[in-house]
Protein backbone atom coordinates (compact mmCIF):
# COMPACT_ATOMS: atom_id res chain seq x y z
CA UNK A 1 0.00 0.00 0.00
CA UNK A 2 1.31 2.93 -0.93
CA UNK A 3 1.78 6.07 1.49
CA UNK A 4 -0.05 9.28 1.20
CA UNK A 5 1.94 12.49 0.42
CA UNK A 6 1.26 13.56 4.26
CA UNK A 7 2.65 10.00 5.71
CA UNK A 8 5.80 10.16 3.32
CA UNK A 9 7.11 13.59 4.52
CA UNK A 10 6.39 11.87 7.94
CA UNK A 11 8.31 9.07 7.50
CA UNK A 12 11.13 11.24 6.16
CA UNK A 13 11.46 13.08 9.16
CA UNK A 14 11.58 9.70 11.07
CA UNK A 15 14.02 8.52 8.76
CA UNK A 16 16.23 11.68 9.46
CA UNK A 17 16.00 11.78 13.01
CA UNK A 18 17.74 7.52 12.79
CA UNK A 19 20.32 9.51 10.89
CA UNK A 20 19.52 8.96 7.42
CA UNK A 21 21.13 10.78 4.99
CA UNK A 22 18.53 13.00 2.30
CA UNK A 23 20.29 10.85 -0.39
CA UNK A 24 19.46 7.36 1.69
CA UNK A 25 16.05 8.76 2.06
CA UNK A 26 15.56 9.84 -1.82
CA UNK A 27 16.79 5.92 -2.76
CA UNK A 28 14.24 4.66 -0.08
CA UNK A 29 11.22 6.82 -1.60
CA UNK A 30 12.42 6.90 -5.34
CA UNK A 31 12.45 10.40 -4.74
CA UNK A 32 14.59 13.35 -5.63
CA UNK A 33 16.97 14.94 -3.39
CA UNK A 34 15.18 18.10 -3.81
CA UNK A 35 11.57 16.74 -3.12
CA UNK A 36 13.14 15.25 0.25
CA UNK A 37 14.59 18.76 1.34
CA UNK A 38 11.12 20.48 0.44
CA UNK A 39 9.27 17.75 2.57
CA UNK A 40 11.25 18.20 5.87
CA UNK A 41 9.28 21.86 6.16
CA UNK A 42 6.06 20.63 5.45
CA UNK A 43 5.33 19.13 9.33
CA UNK A 44 5.63 22.62 10.31
CA UNK A 45 2.81 23.81 8.50
CA UNK A 46 -1.10 24.51 9.75
CA UNK A 47 -2.84 21.44 10.13
CA UNK A 48 -5.22 22.23 7.33
CA UNK A 49 -2.75 22.58 4.94
CA UNK A 50 -1.29 19.36 5.96
CA UNK A 51 -5.09 18.21 5.78
CA UNK A 52 -5.92 19.62 2.37
CA UNK A 53 -2.62 17.96 0.86
CA UNK A 54 -4.13 14.63 2.53
CA UNK A 55 -7.67 15.04 1.01
CA UNK A 56 -5.91 15.55 -2.70
CA UNK A 57 -7.68 19.33 -2.55
CA UNK A 58 -3.68 20.57 -3.28
CA UNK A 59 -0.36 18.77 -4.55
CA UNK A 60 2.70 18.62 -2.63
CA UNK A 61 4.19 21.15 -4.91
CA UNK A 62 1.60 23.73 -4.01
CA UNK A 63 1.84 22.86 -0.26
CA UNK A 64 5.75 23.33 -0.70
CA UNK A 65 5.42 26.49 -2.24
CA UNK A 66 2.90 27.54 1.05
CA UNK A 67 5.98 26.45 3.42
CA UNK A 68 7.46 29.59 2.04
CA UNK A 69 4.99 31.52 4.32
CA UNK A 70 6.54 33.46 7.07
CA UNK A 71 4.02 32.65 9.52
CA UNK A 72 0.89 29.84 9.80
CA UNK A 73 -1.47 32.72 8.89
CA UNK A 74 -0.25 33.54 5.79
CA UNK A 75 0.21 30.02 5.19
CA UNK A 76 -3.58 29.84 5.60
CA UNK A 77 -4.30 32.94 3.85
CA UNK A 78 -2.93 31.45 0.75
CA UNK A 79 -4.18 28.28 1.25
CA UNK A 80 -7.95 30.08 1.11
CA UNK A 81 -7.01 31.60 -1.92
CA UNK A 82 -5.25 28.47 -3.32
CA UNK A 83 -7.91 25.89 -3.03
CA UNK A 84 -10.20 25.16 -5.96
CA UNK A 85 -8.49 26.95 -8.56
CA UNK A 86 -4.88 25.96 -10.08
CA UNK A 87 -2.51 28.74 -9.86
CA UNK A 88 0.48 26.79 -9.64
CA UNK A 89 3.61 27.25 -6.95
CA UNK A 90 5.10 30.39 -8.90
CA UNK A 91 1.95 32.21 -8.37
CA UNK A 92 2.06 31.34 -4.65
CA UNK A 93 5.40 31.73 -4.26
CA UNK A 94 5.09 35.49 -5.63
CA UNK A 95 2.05 36.32 -3.04
CA UNK A 96 4.49 35.33 -0.40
Amino acid sequence: MALTPVQEIHAYGRMRVTGASVTAIARAFAATEPHVYRGFALPNLPAPVLDALAAGEISFGRVAAIAVASDGALALEVLATERGRDYGASWIIARL
